[in-house]
């Protein structure tokens, strides 16, 4: 009635319960993907750029700039060049609205021509400000 088991049998289950066990290790060791808790935003008409921390929370894009009340921050990222550049799919948005600057960004590319040498830190509370300047 049963059936021997072949000592091959036995060797290949051992290995695949070791290549198994390996492959976890390495799938859940901690090493994956790191994600950046800021989200650099650039004003379309000056050319400020801003860092928001985004720890646990969702920014709304275009931002509200913290001083003038305006939807005009957009993402932006540094390029390996150092130029700043505001991603493509959300240039077509940009460009629909009319906001932009042709002096600060430029058109087709995204490349923001006017960015500030400094980086201005600013919480997502600033973000949600609707002061208005006089």
């Amino acid at each position: 009635m049963g059936q021997k088991v072949k000592a091959w049998q036995i060797a290949l289950f051992v290995a695949a319960a070791a290549v198994l066990a390996v492959s976890a290790f390495f799938a859940f060791r901690g090493s994956g993907v790191e994600f950046s808790n800021r989200v650099m935003l650039v004003d379309v008409k000056t050319g400020q750029v801003f860092a928001v921390d985004s720890t646990n929370k969702t920014i709304t894009v275009p931002a509200r700039h913290p001083e003038t009340g305006e939807r005009t921050l957009f993402p932006v990222e540094r390029e390996e060049k150092g130029e700043w550049r505001i991603d493509p799919r959300v240039l077509s948005d940009l460009e629909s609205t009319g906001l932009a600057e042709p002096t600060v960004i430029e058109q087709g590319s995204g490349r923001v021509i006017g960015a500030a040498s400094s980086i201005r830190q600013i919480s997502p509370r600033d973000l949600a400000s609707r002061r208005r300047a006089g």
